[in-house]
């Protein structure tokens, strides 16, 4: 049996929050095969929430990487990166190449300006 030696790699995507209860797409492509073994997230620039009872989930296709979130959860000020919890402790397998993409819950009594830069990092 040969050794395997895998890539690593970081994907960023830039997510910007609607307020519409909508699924946002990526321009980047995750590999089928791939294992995401961490995420972090920034804001670059100011977030503005009030009331936050709005969630997202970030996914991959249709695998979530991390567990519905409340919008008010994500980060709190830019500067501050945060590292978010993978769904899987193990790492989140890719059963199929898809987009990353961000899909959010409107909420009634929630307003948030705020973009978000994702770094995902995942094996090849």
């Amino acid at each position: 049996m040969a050794n395997e030696f895998k890539t690593f790699r970081t994907t960023k995507v830039r997510f910007t929050l609607t307020n519409t209860g909508d699924t946002i797409y990526s321009q980047e492509l995750i590999p089928a095969g791939a294992i995401i073994t961490g995420l972090r997230v920034n804001a670059p620039t100011a977030i503005t929430i009030t009331g936050a009872q709005a969630s997202v989930v970030l996914r991959v296709g249709t695998v979530a990487i991390v567990a519905t979130t409340a919008v008010s959860a994500i980060v709190a000020a830019t500067g501050a990166p945060r590292i978010l919890t993978l769904a899987t402790t193990g790492g989140i397998q890719v059963p199929v190449a898809g987009v990353v993409n961000f899909v959010e819950s409107a909420s009634s009594n929630s307003a948030a300006t705020a973009s978000y830069d994702y770094y995902i990092d995942y094996l090849v």
